[in-house]
């Protein structure tokens, strides 16, 4: 099984205030963001952390999920 990995098309400091998509929380000005491949941009470590759950096998660290098959 191969892992697609899923990286940030832009990486930079907000410039202005909105929200995080992913977590809820407010992206203040400075703070530093990442435009995911929807289009959307979040915090970089909102982002960084959505990406350990989609792209690392359970194999590598942390335990699979129960039901699954060792």
């Amino acid at each position: 099984m191969t892992a697609v990995p899923v990286v940030a098309t832009k990486v930079r400091k907000a410039r202005h205030e909105t929200t995080c998509p992913t977590c809820r929380g407010p992206i203040l000005v400075g703070q530093q963001i990442a435009k995911c491949p929807g289009g959307l941009w979040q915090h970089a470590s909102c982002f960084l952390g959505h990406r350990h759950l989609l792209d690392v096998p359970a194999t590598e660290g942390g335990a699979a999920p129960k039901g699954t098959p060792a």
